[in-house]
């Protein structure tokens, strides 16, 4: 399995300058080569190299050998789909493609972690990382190639740099973990662990409130200004999801126990709710928080399986009787039949989690 570790670079202004400029000098090696390669309609990466490798070097000298490389590796992929191939590709991209010999990460002689990276100085320059404990004790495994990205919001300079995991073997379990998605509580498990969403729906609102009063505005300052939010909203999202993730799995791990979700593929068309309720239902991301519970899962060695949805909030999870009468309300479950009461939600949980026991679906939710 790989995951992508986002790792913040302390650069001082003139590590930021220089980075800059090494990004504007890897766009225009990408936008030569890319008109060379369009007009001759060469794609392929090795072609293209043995067209103008030397005519890269004549026309930007600054350029190292494995600099130019990257950037040609840059153009070919941007051309790899054949439909992508009628117009030439021109880059402005506000990110580089570095390997492992421009670009190396160290820790110096008091343990703090820095990389050595290629800019069109000339030579390295030495730029230390701001880790969390996690990332850094993964520090030695970053050998592949790894992305520059600078964020204009926040002005900062990130490397995206991925991580090969062996995933450990999964134990196949007879008993499952039910997880329920919802809309007034996030997640709430056959365990009776509720995930609540009331902070969460606090600041939604804000949000939404000020975002409505930037868009009424309509400046050039205001449309900034709902970037930032907006990006600040989906860390925010990220974070929760992230959190969440964590305890489900960790409720699972150790136990024998699988996790049990509901295939939730086209479910917002499947699903109505009301005017007032639909902002609600689509600010959150529940596939996102589905795919952390996955990954987490593989790399603690817990299985992962989806049911169908079908009247998992709308059968009793005693007797197994089905109507949608008996959910009273968002937050009620009454049957009909047995006169069984429970929060909807809990008992929806509980249906997933003896679904997935009864008749194993398939693992994967695509």
């Amino acid at each position: 399995m790989q995951l992508t570790f986002k790792l913040k670079l302390l650069a001082n202004d003139l590590d930021s300058s220089l980075l800059k400029k090494t990004m504007d000098y890897y766009n225009q090696i990408c936008n030569f080569v890319s008109v060379k390669a369009f007009e001759t309609k060469t794609f392929k990466n090795f072609d293209i190299h043995k067209l103008c490798y030397y005519d890269i070097k004549e026309k930007f000298p600054l350029a190292s050998s494995q600099f130019i490389i990257r950037a040609i590796k840059t153009v070919t992929d941007s051309y790899t789909d054949k439909t992508k191939r009628t117009s030439v590709h021109l880059f402005k991209s506000k990110t580089i493609t570095y390997d492992s010999r421009i670009l190396t990460f160290k820790l110096d002689a008091d343990g703090f972690s820095f990389v050595s990276i290629w800019t069109i100085e000339g030579k390295r320059r030495k730029i230390y990382l701001h880790l969390n404990k996690y990332q850094l004790s993964h520090l030695s495994k970053f050998r592949k190639e790894t992305d520059l990205i600078f964020d204009k919001t926040s002005k900062a300079f990130y490397l995206n740099s991925p991580i090969q995991f062996e995933e450990p073997v999964k134990q196949i379990s007879k008993n499952f973990l039910g997880v329920d998605l919802g809309v007034v509580n996030i997640a709430v498990t056959s365990d009776g662990e509720i995930f609540s969403n009331s902070k969460i729906e606090k600041r939604r609102k804000q949000l939404l409130k000020l975002k409505s009063n930037l868009q009424s505005r309509g400046t050039r300052s205001a449309k900034r200004k709902l970037k930032i939010i907006s990006k600040k909203e989906s860390r925010y999202r990220k974070d929760v999801n992230h959190q969440i993730s964590k305890n489900i799995v960790n409720s699972a791990k150790g136990t024998s126990r699988g996790i049990a979700l509901e295939k939730l593929k086209g479910i917002r068309g499947k699903t109505t709710v009301r005017k007032a309720e639909r902002a609600k239902h689509s600010s959150w991301s529940f596939y996102q928080l589905q795919q952390f519970i996955q990954y987490k899962s593989a790399l603690s060695g817990v299985e992962v399986v989806f049911v169908n949805p079908k009247n998992t909030s709308r059968q009793c999870s005693t007797c197994g009787f089905i109507d949608k009468n008996n959910r009273k309300d968002q937050s009620h479950f009454e049957c009909l039949s047995c006169n069984f009461k429970d929060l909807a939600d809990f008992n929806a949980a509980v249906n997933i989690s003896k679904r997935a026991s009864v008749n194993k679906p398939i693992v994967n939710c695509s």
